[in-house]
């Protein structure tokens, strides 16, 4: 058996924070015995899959309520590894106890988030008997099984490279000192003795002369050259090792972005951007690129966001900059500012039917925060744009299903799920949560015969499932 993780306990300042925000008026010495009677996740048995998760406190839980519960506990785990966290069998059969997301995914990365890491369980009470949920302190409330996962041989999760030129930045400057030429003295000739002899001396100490300053023009010429091909020489020297010096950060960074050392790889390109200076050129918009990339990766989106809108000021043509700044947005929780950078590009962009690369994850990250934010028409308009504008994908159908299910408008939740199953025939992962959530929408729609064939052929499809087993058993004894 594998040992790829580890459970700890939150700090106490990031618990007693979120727990008083899930519960409020909670003073200091509250939080702190909620905080020490904490229990870390372990298994109740030697052959379990599931790891429990205990409740701090006594919850109740009546029908048609939900409770959020902080549990103060975070996972450090392997790479290639996921935590799925379900409620416990016991619960979503007896009261139909759901996790509010179906199924929680704990991914390795979010262990260093802002928050820690700290993992929340909210949990909805979906009785249809009227039965109250009474959940002791120190129950097994939910589980969690560790799970590994694999990627697409073709894996195309990271942003496009566009490759850079080599630029150069470098100024220097040179002082240059000359010195004096000095000629020997020489004692001067006594003259009248011959004339003549005189004539000719004074014609040969002119021809000296101008042989001596035609000389010494060549000598300063060559001197001058000779500092200038010097200057050039140390100018293209040092210029080539900025230009090095920039490329090696460069590539380590990159180096480090694929192998998802995200925090390293933007120390790296924050290096080659100083080393730049305030340059312009293709090389700095490159190292930006690559440095936005790594931010929106390590999940820092406002310093993705920061770092993109740079990159639109060097480049308002390149809409998919837009496009990753409004995924920024919609990331942190600014719906309205992601919308806006969004619409910009489908009004700037030209021909809609030849979408910019880059606006189906646009669209749903867009998209999730307004429904997030409770604006399911504002979703829905996006999504349907999308669609007249020929960017079907399943994965739309799966957004406007879900929001459609949050307005509880079952019927069109369905016929976006089986719309979203034919085209996402090659995409085995949604077609499981597509096929999912399209036998929910029938029991919610009292067809209780035509859920439980629905949620039989999801099991025989892909799969033993717990949620599905639990309906299964539901819609059974109906």
């Amino acid at each position: 058996m594998q040992r790829i993780a580890k459970f700890h306990k939150v700090s106490f300042e990031q618990f007693s924070g979120d727990w008083t925000d899930a519960f409020g008026g909670v003073s200091a010495d509250e939080a702190r015995a909620v905080y020490d009677e904490i229990r870390l996740p372990a298994r109740a048995t030697a052959g379990s899959a599931g790891y429990d998760f205990f409740t701090p406190v006594a919850v109740t839980v009546a029908p048609g309520e939900s409770v959020k519960i902080p549990t103060g506990v975070r996972v450090e785990m392997e790479e290639g590894w996921v935590l799925s966290i379900f409620p416990r069998s016991s619960l979503g059969f007896k009261y139909r106890l759901q996790l509010n997301n179906t199924v929680g995914i704990i991914d390795s990365d979010y262990f260093y988030s802002d928050n820690e890491g700290h993992m929340f369980i909210k949990m909805t009470n979906d009785s249809r008997e009227g039965k109250t949920v009474e959940l002791a302190a120190g129950m097994a409330f939910a589980q969690g099984i560790f799970l590994p996962y694999g990627i697409t041989v073709d894996d195309d999760c990271t942003s496009t490279r566009n490759g850079g030129f080599g630029s150069t930045d470098a100024r220097e400057e040179m002082s240059r000192n000359s010195g004096n030429i000095r000629y020997s003295e020489r004692r001067p000739y006594d003259s009248g003795r011959n004339p003549r002899l005189d004539r000719e001396r004074r014609a040969a100490r002119k021809r000296r002369r101008r042989n001596r300053l035609v000389k010494g023009l060549i000598a300063w010429a060559v001197c001058i050259l000779l500092v200038v091909l010097v200057a050039f020489a140390t100018m293209r020297v040092v210029g080539n090792m900025s230009t090095s010096k920039q490329r090696e950060l460069r590539a380590a960074g990159i180096e480090k972005l694929d192998a998802g050392d995200f925090a390293g790889a933007i120390a790296d390109f924050d290096q080659a951007l100083a080393v730049m200076d305030k340059d312009t050129g293709e090389m700095a918009v490159d190292v930006l690129r690559y440095r936005a990339e790594a931010e929106y990766r390590l999940e820092d989106y406002e310093a993705a966001y920061y770092s993109y809108k740079l990159l639109m000021e060097r480049d308002s043509k390149n809409l998919q900059y837009w496009y990753m700044a409004s995924m920024c947005c919609a990331a942190m929780g600014d719906a309205d500012q992601a919308v806006e950078l969004y619409d910009y590009v489908q009004r700037t962009g030209g021909d809609a039917k030849k979408p910019v690369e880059g606006r189906l994850n646009a669209l749903l990250s867009v998209g999730a925060a307004c429904v997030k934010k409770g604006a399911y028409d504002q979703a829905m308009s996006l999504y349907e744009n999308a669609l007249r504008d020929g960017l079907d994908d399943g994965k739309i159908y799966l957004q406007m299903g879900l929001c459609q299910m949050a307005e509880e408008d079952y019927k069109d939740a369905a016929d976006s799920f089986d719309q979203g199953k034919v085209k996402a025939s090659e995409d085995r992962e949604l077609l499981r949560e597509l096929s999912y959530n399209r036998a929910v929408c029938s029991e919610y729609l009292y067809k209780y015969d035509e859920a439980l064939k629905l949620f039989e052929e999801y099991n025989k499809s892909f799969g033993p499932d717990e949620r599905a087993e639990h309906e299964i058993a539901f819609l059974k004894s109906r």
